[in-house]
């Protein structure tokens, strides 16, 4: 599996978004856990969104586990 580091770069890079599903599960997770730490949904879902519009298979995967963590108020998390 790649390094968070490396797919942030690539996630970032000029261009069409082209990450593998084990990069789009790295990129999740990292966004994830921003969701959790209080950052703005409004910051974070559009990336998550770029991303996973691409794959069917990773937004079957992601996008109920990104709705559900928005749910959880953030002083309850941790």
């Amino acid at each position: 599996m790649e390094d968070l580091w490396k797919v942030l770069l690539q996630a970032t890079a000029n261009g069409a978004p082209s990450l593998s599903c084990d990069e789009c599960y790295v990129l999740m997770d990292y966004l994830s856990d921003l969701l959790a730490g209080g950052y703005s949904p409004q910051a974070v879902l559009p990336l998550a969104e770029k991303y996973l519009e691409h794959c069917p298979d990773c937004q079957d995967e992601y996008v109920h586990d990104l709705q559900e963590l928005l749910l959880v108020p953030v002083e309850n998390v941790g």
